[in-house]
């Protein structure tokens, strides 16, 4: 229950963050932003690495995270009191005879495939993350053993420090190449780079480490992609709602994929590399949907 409610708080923060960064910052920066916004999440991630490596992460000694990661609450209150809100959505929602936005909205004929497609392209990069790429923190944990009790946090700094660069790369790609071309290349190579490390390397190969971060930078690429790409497909007036609808639904189909994939990992016999490799496979599945999906352009953000 307690981990529900720490998923409540991300995933309106993300959803409500990414649709202001659209609705307020002119086309010629809104990539720019939409990157720093999303690289945010592995600079806290990345910092934590590094202060594991120094305080591990032990049975006897796991309650100080918690703790630390409650502190950042307070700037909820600050924003609260200080941010504005959206220029555009304002004018929308004052519009005469308009009503506020419901949920059921999203599933009108004109918006019911532009949600669908927002759920499937943010849940296939989340299952990817969780159901295949994760397992190299655990691996690399068994195979050092309790000898290098910070290998698996430096396996853990070694992937988000990339990763903090993929995510504010990955909105520059989709500004550069389109949307769909960048999510074919984005799907093809975090499929690739996780094979490689589940079935080219090793956790305390010297190469380990290295392909490590290239996944993540890889693999990441999504996430920065998704911020600028999903607040392109839904009108201003339900913008904020879509969002959160594709964001949060493709984290519940993660659980469901993280379930499956630990089913897999007792059937192989606990075999990591296998069943990391197999799960790879999962970021192929997107780059049917990306072609069924609408083309964006934030030049012309619907009204």
């Amino acid at each position: 229950m307690l981990r529900f409610i720490v998923g409540l708080g991300a995933g309106g923060m993300w959803s409500n963050g990414v649709a202001l960064v659209t609705e307020c910052w002119p086309v010629a920066s809104r990539s720019f932003v939409s990157g720093v916004t999303s690289a945010g999440l592995n600079v806290g991630i990345l910092m934590l690495s590094q202060l594991a490596r120094i305080w591990p992460i032990t049975s006897d000694s796991w309650k100080w995270v918690f703790n630390l990661s409650g502190a950042p609450a307070v700037l909820g209150v600050l924003v609260l009191v200080a941010l504005p809100e959206s220029p555009k959505w304002l004018a929308a929602r004052g519009e005469p005879g308009r009503r506020p936005p419901r949920l059921r909205e999203l599933f009108r004929p004109d918006l019911f495939r532009i949600t669908l497609a927002g759920v499937v392209l943010r849940a296939i990069p989340m299952i990817g993350a969780w159901a295949a790429s994760k397992w190299m923190i655990p691996w690399a944990d068994k195979v050092a053993g309790s000898a290098n009790t910070q290998y698996k946090a430096e396996t853990q700094g070694w992937w988000v420090l990339d990763a903090t660069l993929g995510c504010f790369a990955g909105a520059q790609l989709a500004s550069r190449l389109g949307r769909r071309r960048s999510y074919v290349l984005i799907s093809v190579g975090s499929a690739a780079m996780t094979f490689a490390i589940f079935q080219l390397t090793a956790p305390l190969r010297p190469s380990f480490h290295l392909v490590v971060f290239a996944q993540g930078f890889v693999a990441i690429l999504f996430f920065g992609w998704l911020a600028l790409y999903l607040p392109e497909l839904f009108p201003t007036r339900v913008r904020a709602t879509g969002v959160g609808l594709a964001y949060n639904s493709g984290r519940f189909a993660t659980g469901v994929g993280v379930v499956l994939a630990g089913m897999l990992f007792t059937a192989l016999g606990g075999d990591y590399a296998r069943v990391g490799a197999l799960c790879a496979l999962i970021y192929g599945i997107g780059i049917p949907f990306i072609w069924w999906a609408q083309e964006t352009a934030n030049e012309s953000l619907k009204a």
